[in-house]
């Protein structure tokens, strides 16, 4: 697939640990500015965290590495919470490294963490 061919069977909405429901979609490039959001809603420590070093500000690279995937190769979803399916309150990211093969990349925003955001987000990567 290439991304002009949005995978929309990937997308679903999901329940939480604490019954609320977020849905799980595909990144797309359109997505940069709500990712973005996403990370500058992170403390310090949730970046350190993520990245193990000191991050002070993702770059733009980092936010084209989840919004310009192939959909084979590279893959990225997103999860949202709100009307209008917004803001981003999770990102998964897998970026294939040999056959069978993947790294995986996990966000979440620390006041969705521990409600398995990451669970649900990994549950549609394995789909995909």
């Amino acid at each position: 697939m290439d991304r002009h061919n949005y995978p929309s069977q990937y997308e679903a909405d999901v329940s939480l640990k604490d019954g609320s429901t977020v849905h799980i979609r595909p990144l797309r490039p359109d997505d940069a500015a709500a990712l973005r959001d996403l990370f500058k809603r992170m403390s310090p420590h949730a970046l350190f965290l993520r990245y193990h070093r000191r991050v002070p500000e993702v770059s733009e690279e980092e936010v084209r590495r989840y919004t310009e995937t192939d959909y084979a190769e590279t893959f990225a979803l997103a999860a949202t919470a709100g009307e209008n399916a917004s803001p981003i309150i999770g990102v998964a990211l897998y970026s294939r490294t040999a056959p069978g093969r993947a790294e995986v990349a996990f966000v979440v925003e620390e006041s969705y963490q521990g409600l398995g955001v990451a669970t649900r987000l990994l549950d549609q990567l394995a789909a995909a």
